[in-house]
């Protein structure tokens, strides 16, 4: 007690000011009625003595002007400074590539991700080991980058847009493709899509649309058919083809 007197005198003015937890009285008395702590103030998010929620005594004697008791102290913890965001789908992605046209590796972002949408980014590299579009570049390090914008236009329409650049030494393929997958009844989809190709190296162009059917059959089977049919522009004049594929597939 002697403690507190002697800071109330020779802290001057100091001590004669209220503090937030007891505005209605000088810090000293306050102090001496056991009103307010020294003690250091409790940063965790549950405290022992719940010292950021329970009313001191004299905040819960002392009403305000309005008639109502002042509210108690908050805990900084429960103010929310930002919105927390916890997406259950995964939004980066490191992927492997082997088979009989390239090895390499692949990193995938999630670059928006809003209901109906999404955009992915994907940078890659690695080794070519077969040509792409019959060319004859074979056997080079190759460095890839895509994006990816898809959109759910209604329940049963999706868009899809890629735009992708692959480069090996003294040549670049740049492709742009825009597709729809549309759900017709319950386990079938239409599947359409248009794709543009340009290769530096060759000077040349292709276009390749392609039309595809997913529809069941008995049991777990299911046949997947596609239709393509491709254009393409070099120079040496213009060619056009088509063909079709067949899948069976069976879930297990």
């Amino acid at each position: 007690m002697s403690a507190v007197w002697w800071l109330a005198l020779a802290g001057l003015p100091v001590f004669q000011h209220p503090l937030p937890e007891s505005p209605g009285e000088p810090a000293a008395i306050a102090l001496a009625a056991g009103r307010i702590s020294l003690r250091t103030p409790c940063y965790e998010l549950v405290c022992p003595d719940a010292e950021w929620s329970a009313d001191t005594p004299w905040l819960a004697v002392q009403p305000r002007k309005d008639g109502q008791l002042p509210s108690p102290l908050a805990s900084p913890f429960s103010k929310r400074y930002a919105a927390l965001n916890a997406p259950v789908s995964r939004r980066v992605w490191v992927e492997s590539q082997l088979d009989k046209s390239k090895v390499g590796a692949s990193y995938r972002f999630q670059a928006l991700s809003k209901p109906g949408s999404d955009l992915q980014v994907q940078l890659g590299t690695g080794y070519r080991l077969l040509s792409y579009d019959d060319n004859a570049w074979v056997d080079a390090p190759v460095a890839r980058g895509s994006v990816v914008y898809s959109r759910q236009i209604s329940p049963e329409i999706r868009f899809q847009q890629q735009a992708q650049i692959e480069a090996i030494p003294n040549n670049t393929n740049i492709r742009q493709t825009f597709g729809f997958n549309i759900a017709l009844a319950p386990k079938w989809a239409l599947n359409s899509a248009v794709e543009f190709s340009r290769d530096t190296g060759f000077n040349s162009t292709l276009v390749r649309r392609t039309l595809g059917l997913s529809m069941p059959l008995v049991s777990q089977w299911t046949l997947d058919s596609e239709l393509r049919r491709y254009s393409t522009t070099t120079n040496n004049g213009d060619q056009a083809y088509t063909e079709g594929s067949m899948n069976f597939r069976y879930a297990f």
